[in-house]
């Protein structure tokens, strides 16, 4: 993203984007996403800075809060252009007319090997992205068009650097290739591509099958009234057991059917019938690509439905408590854990009564008061790579906060070069556990009808 913003800041680029606000509801809901915007990623943010010109922005450490709002100035065409990770494969229609993709493969973090993978797109994947420009009833027409950037020839003049930049060419050309070999491949039998909500379901269906012995008779009727933590009590810790990680989908799964149901409760106060649950969720499968990527499995649909109405019905069938949970923007097992400590950092905010006025030490903490509420939780809370470094980062984190806010009279903090540079790599991490101390609380009282005001 930092490359976008550089580009647009280049006087010849400036004329380029021409955006202006939309007024009135659509307007307002702008305005919302801008402040969601602001309060998680910060003022200087790539993402604020692009969504001020009508871009859109969507990653993996993106709050599911803000990503919902991103998502919707990309449905309502407030946004006309949006710029992402591979985390966008997965969701309802977009109205995407052309897709451009810079590169062919997909960066992420193996949280059980901690490490960093980098791997070719998927077939699924890659279908999946392609998939969304020109979809019926989402973009203009039905005719999209998905753009691969694959440069023809090398750049440099540089003698050193001219075999380099050939074999990543060759590289890059094999790659294409090859994608473009196995879609073809695949054509010929289209309905079996996975998507990647098809294959959450596939994999809980999986680990129940192996792990609890569940049948295939019984798997529905398991799946809409078993909660996560029945499974293992150690879901949303970030526990790599088998069945940690089954209740970790499980959890994973629910957080999607709350949010959806949630969503459309927001705009009518009156109770919905399990027929209404049932249908809304129909409606929500049948918006995804899971839909067309699966046509053949009619049970992923199914299990979608039950699993669905098992959340509002049985598993989370206080509505008061549906709407916290879904305000709070995690996980709904790991959200029923911050509820506990949510009243401590809403008592804490609420006493930041002269934040303006008061002095760095004071404001700082404020903030290590709140980190104090919630670094030992796994699911909410500091989230470090079990090695050396990364302990010794989380052990002097009051420190780092420091060093971090500019705190007057610290020691430059840290010291060591390594917990530097581990620091700056877990920079991202940072707007997540601010965001506790503003938006997460604001439904926390009397089922979120009261919000707080904060500095």
């Amino acid at each position: 993203m930092r490359w976008y913003k550089e580009a647009l800041e280049l006087p010849a680029w400036q004329a380029i984007v021409n955006f202006t606000p939309p007024r009135g509801r659509r307007g307002e809901r702008f305005d919302e996403a801008r402040a969601a915007c602001q309060d998680y990623c910060g003022a200087d943010s790539f993402e604020l800075f692009l969504l001020e010109r009508g871009i859109a922005t969507s990653h993996g450490q993106m709050p599911q809060r803000l990503r919902r709002l991103m998502v919707e100035m990309i449905d309502q065409r407030i946004c006309p252009i949006t710029v992402a990770t591979a985390t966008l494969t997965e969701g309802v229609n977009l109205p995407f007319d052309l897709i451009f993709l810079t590169s062919l493969k997909r960066t992420s973090w193996d949280p059980v090997e901690e490490e960093q993978i980098i791997a070719p797109l998927s077939t699924a994947e890659f279908r999946n992205l392609a998939g969304r420009a020109g979809r019926p009833g989402a973009s203009r027409g039905i005719e999209g068009l998905t753009l691969v950037a694959l440069p023809r020839q090398i750049s440099t003049t540089a003698t050193a650097s001219r075999p380099i930049q050939r074999r990543q060419l060759a590289t890059l050309s094999t790659e294409y290739d090859q994608l473009r070999d196995a879609l073809v491949i695949e054509e010929r039998d289209a309905d079996s591509v996975p998507s990647p909500l098809a294959m959450l379901l596939e994999l809980i269906w999986d680990r129940a099958h192996r792990l609890l012995q569940v049948s295939p008779d019984d798997f529905l009727n398991w799946l809409e009234a078993t909660a996560p933590t029945t499974v293992s009590a150690a879901a949303g810790t970030g526990a790599t057991d088998p069945r940690a990680r089954l209740a970790d989908a499980m959890d994973e799964l629910d957080g999607l059917a709350l949010a959806a149901v949630e969503e459309l409760q927001q705009s009518d106060t009156a109770a919905m019938s399990r027929a209404q649950i049932e249908a809304h969720l129909k409606s929500v499968w049948e918006r995804t690509f899971s839909a067309t990527a699966t046509a053949q499995e009619a049970w992923l649909e199914q299990a979608f439905i039950r699993r669905g109405s098992g959340v509002v019905t049985q598993l989370y069938p206080d509505r008061a408590e549906r709407t916290r949970l879904y305000q709070f923007g995690f996980t709904p097992v790991i959200g029923r854990r911050f509820e506990g400590v949510a009243t401590a950092i809403l008592a804490e905010i609420s006493k930041a009564v002269n934040y303006g006025t008061a002095s760095p030490e004071e404001r700082i903490d404020v903030f290590e008061r709140i980190g104090d509420l919630i670094k030992d939780d796994r699911g909410y809370g500091f989230r470090v790579r079990r090695t050396d470094t990364d302990e010794r980062l989380l052990d002097r984190w009051n420190d780092v906060l420091g060093w971090c806010l500019n705190e007057p009279d610290v020691t430059p903090c840290p010291r060591s070069t390594a917990i530097l540079a581990a620091f700056r790599r877990r920079q991202p991490r940072i707007p997540s556990w601010y965001g506790v101390g503003s938006r997460r609380c604001a439904g926390l009282v009397a089922g979120g009808s009261r919000s707080v005001s904060h500095p």
